[in-house]
C-alpha cells in the first residue's frame, strides 16, 4: 500500500511495467494471461518503476510450462519480519 509503481521481470524479461497496488480493479486488462513464459527456473525481479532499484526478488522460481500464475509484491515500504517486502507466487489450477 506504500510502495509506488513497480516493474516486474522474469529472468531478463520485463513483463510488466508501471503496476501499482489493485491496479487490476478498475478494468480487465491486467486480469488476462499475457505473458507467456517458457518453463524452467528464473528469478523474478520487482524494481522501482523505470529504474534499476530493487524492491524484492525471489530466486531459483520453477514455473512449469503451461501453468498460470498470480505474481505480486507484498510487505511494506518500512516492514521487518513478516511485513518486509517480499514476492508473493501463487500457481493458479
Amino acid at each position: 500500500h506504500d510502495i509506488g509503481p513497480v516493474d516486474i521481470t522474469i529472468g531478463t524479461n520485463l513483463v510488466d511495467a508501471g503496476r501499482t497496488l489493485a491496479d487490476n480493479v478498475g478494468g480487465s486488462a491486467y486480469n488476462r494471461f499475457n505473458n507467456q513464459i517458457d518453463g524452467g527456473t528464473y528469478t523474478i525481479t520487482v524494481k522501482e518503476a523505470g529504474t534499476e532499484t530493487v524492491v524484492a526478488k525471489q530466486e531459483d522460481v520453477n514455473l512449469v510450462k503451461g501453468a498460470s500464475y498470480t505474481i505480486f509484491l507484498k510487505g511494506s515500504a518500512t516492514g521487518t519480519g513478516v511485513k518486509e517486502k517480499a514476492v508473493g507466487i501463487l500457481r493458479n489450477f
